[in-house]
């Protein structure tokens, strides 16, 4: 399972994050300039800085195809 987190340096983003590496889903992180490695210390596979035009196909790319769930 391949899941997109938007706002993941965030509470619930965080939780999102933790919880869906747990599970073994391949995550990838979208989260502000500079929150990338706490993200990744969380368990997210890649991150994409959010608020460029092509965050979407970033996320794709990242998680080696289109999510199956964006949170």
């Amino acid at each position: 399972m391949r899941i997109a987190v938007t706002g993941a340096s965030g509470g619930v983003g965080t939780a999102l994050v933790s919880l869906a590496a747990l599970r073994g889903a391949t995550v990838v992180a979208v989260a502000g300039a500079g929150k990338g490695d706490a993200v990744a210390a969380l368990g997210a596979d890649a991150v994409v800085a959010r608020g460029t035009h092509d965050t979407p196909q970033r996320c794709r790319e990242a998680a080696g195809g289109p999510p199956h769930s964006v949170a």
